[in-house]
């Protein structure tokens, strides 16, 4: 969108649909991981799968890397460091925004 000025403004409606296209993208990972490790997807037929968790490591890159996966708190922390990366996208998304009003 252009302004009276000629700027354009499109900046903080892209931003935000970025945010929301990363916040879908780790829900589905998120759901995707539970299925597995709750042995409901998989290839293997034994319970937990093992390369359940790939596409939440990547999304948490580098959060994920100050934390050890092992253990149950470990797990729910692997779980939850994709969001620190969807609240820094969200906080620059809405500083673009309130740059163009």
């Amino acid at each position: 969108m252009i302004d009276f000025e000629g700027r354009d403004r499109s900046g903080g409606t892209v931003m935000k649909w970025l945010v929301r296209l990363f916040t879908a993208v780790y829900l589905a990972a998120l759901g995707l991981y539970l299925a597995a490790t709750l042995g409901y997807i998989g290839t293997t037929g034994s319970g937990e799968e093992p390369l359940a968790g790939i596409f939440l490591a990547y999304i948490g890159m580098p959060w994920n890397m100050f934390f050890d996966a092992d253990g149950a708190t470990g797990s729910l922390a692997f779980m939850l460091v994709p969001a620190i990366n969807v609240g820094i996208l969200w906080l620059a998304a809405d500083l673009i925004a309130s740059r163009e009003d």
